[in-house]
């Protein structure tokens, strides 16, 4: 099944302006449409019902009531921690053991993620990656495993990688090297970090090319990314969403840059490896 963003990112520019309403409606505030009528939805925009009801065919969905299902499924991911802990409670009557459970919703949103992404814009990601000066990552919360997984790469690799973190209250001497030959990479999934969202934006401002890792087209960091990669994170039973998706996304970065940039990694590789020696780094059996 197409994904929910996708067909609005796909069918936004020919729906009129009363059906653009019930989109912003639609990815702002899930909750809305998840449980009222479309009656009920039209009235609150000051659009008719039939209006909510077209766009529901617009969009390829049977009817509204797919179209719900669809925008319940992904209000999941809006919930608070604590809302969504209560929920993973609730049994659905699976038979599936938890182990089974989780790596099969995880495999559907890494289908998921590969359907939204299409080649070209992964292709347009590492170009800019390769093309940079100097890469500024920033993720926090629980986005910062995966930023600090990407810089430990990029760094073994390219070895023009710097981590932005908050610890020492720093974060404006680290933005103000950034300029515009350089890259920042935002990595950013709901609940969405407000630093994360404005060290992206000030690098941009900045005149910093910018690549976001994130989990929809209107999340925050989206409008300021040169180039976007999108990762479904809603399928999950826990009371967090799941990162499986970005990180598999990192990784084919990862390995992408490391077969376009054979011998700057390769040189940057042997260096380290020398470093390892040098000082016992790695056990060695």
């Amino acid at each position: 099944m197409i994904e929910l963003e996708k067909r609005i990112k796909a069918e936004y520019k020919g729906l009129t302006r009363n059906q653009r309403k019930v989109t912003d409606l639609l990815l702002t505030n899930p909750e809305h449409l998840a449980f009222s009528t479309a009656r009920e939805v039209g009235a609150r925009l000051g659009v008719s019902e039939s209006t909510v009801i077209r766009l529901a065919y617009a969009l390829g969905y049977a009817g509204f009531p797919a179209l719900q299902a669809a925008v319940r499924e992904k209000f999941l991911s809006y919930l608070s921690t604590v809302e969504r802990l209560n929920k993973s409670w609730e049994s659905d009557g699976s038979k599936l053991s938890i182990f089974h459970r989780m790596l099969y919703l995880d495999i559907e949103n890494i289908r998921s993620t590969i359907a939204t992404n299409p080649d070209a814009t992964f292709r347009a990601a590492e170009r800019l990656i390769l093309k940079a000066r100097h890469i500024y990552i920033v993720g926090l919360r629980k986005s910062y495993a995966l930023s600090a997984y990407l810089h430990f790469c990029l760094s073994m690799m390219l070895n023009n990688s710097s981590l932005i973190g908050i610890t020492m209250g720093d974060l404006p001497e680290q933005l103000k090297k950034i300029g515009r030959e350089d890259l920042v990479i935002g990595i950013c999934f709901r609940r969405y970090s407000d630093t994360t969202v404005e060290a992206f934006r000030c690098a941009k401002v900045q005149g910093a090319k910018s690549l976001a890792i994130t989990d929809s087209v209107k999340s925050p960091v989206a409008p300021f990314a040169d180039v976007a990669l999108i990762c479904d994170t809603t399928r999950s039973i826990s009371f967090t969403e799941s990162l499986v998706a970005p990180l598999a996304v990192i990784h084919a970065l990862v390995v992408a840059l490391s077969l376009h940039s054979k011998e700057r990694a390769r040189k940057t590789l042997e260096t380290l490896e020398g470093l390892y020696r040098r000082f016992g780094t790695l056990h060695r059996p």
